[in-house]
């Protein structure tokens, strides 16, 4: 899965900047990034775990936040293959491939409201939600 502020019009996922694909098998990090954008923020920006599971919940940090950081809605995409991907770090939810773009099967419309993990705003001090 992949999450995007962006609605992406064509039936690939195309490469960023870097040459890369950034994929996931969990839904929570790909509706985050549906949600919450790391544009204009603070060093280090988005903080979150690689590895989440029972002793490792997924919560967010968020670094010089902004009027654009948490959008309204957004996209997960299920992207229909994994192969040409690796999983770095290895045993995390992330996973790359480089220089080829990557075939999109579905797309999903999400809203904040679908994204229900703490995020904490670090400037500021305070928890979001």
């Amino acid at each position: 899965m992949h999450g995007s502020r962006i609605e992406i019009s064509d039936d690939h996922l195309k490469s960023n900047r870097a040459g890369r694909v950034h994929g996931s098998d969990l839904a929570a990090i790909a509706l985050m990034r549906a949600i919450i954008s790391n544009r204009g923020l603070q060093h280090p920006g988005l903080q979150y775990p690689y590895f989440i599971d029972e002793e490792h919940l997924l919560e967010i940090k968020i670094h010089g936040i902004n009027e654009g950081t948490i959008g309204d809605f957004g996209f997960v995409y299920i992207l229909n293959q994994r192969e040409g991907f690796e999983n770095n770090p290895k045993g995390s939810w992330q996973y790359v491939r480089i220089g080829q773009d990557v075939p999109i099967a579905a797309k999903v419309a999400v809203g904040k409201a679908d994204f229900n993990y703490p995020i904490f705003d670090v400037t500021n001090n305070r928890r979001i939600q």
